[in-house]
C-alpha cells in the first residue's frame, strides 16, 4: 500500500545518508546499480499481470545501468509519456 511505499522510501533516503562518506563514484555504483536491479525486480512483478506507466526519480533512468535499459534489455517495449 501508499503508506508502507513512502515509509520505505524514507528508510532508503536515510540508508543513503549513511553512505555519504563513501567515494562519488563508489557510491553512484552501489546506489545507482543496486537501486535500479531491486526497482527492475518490483516492476517486472508489476508488469506481469498489466501494462502500466511507471514513475521514478530521473537518476533511476539514464545509462547501460539504468532502468529503461535494463527494462529494454530484458524485451520490454520502453516509451516516454506524453
Amino acid at each position: 500500500d501508499l503508506h508502507k511505499a513512502i515509509r520505505r522510501q524514507r528508510q532508503m533516503c536515510i540508508r543513503d545518508r549513511n553512505l555519504s562518506f563513501i567515494p562519488n563514484e563508489v557510491y553512484e555504483q552501489k546506489m545507482g546499480a543496486e537501486r535500479n536491479n531491486r526497482w527492475l525486480r518490483k516492476i517486472e512483478d508489476i508488469l506481469k499481470d498489466r501494462t502500466c506507466l511507471i514513475a521514478v526519480g530521473a537518476m533511476h533512468l539514464p545509462g547501460d545501468k539504468g532502468l529503461i535499459a535494463l527494462l529494454r534489455a530484458k524485451g520490454y517495449n520502453v516509451q516516454p509519456a506524453r
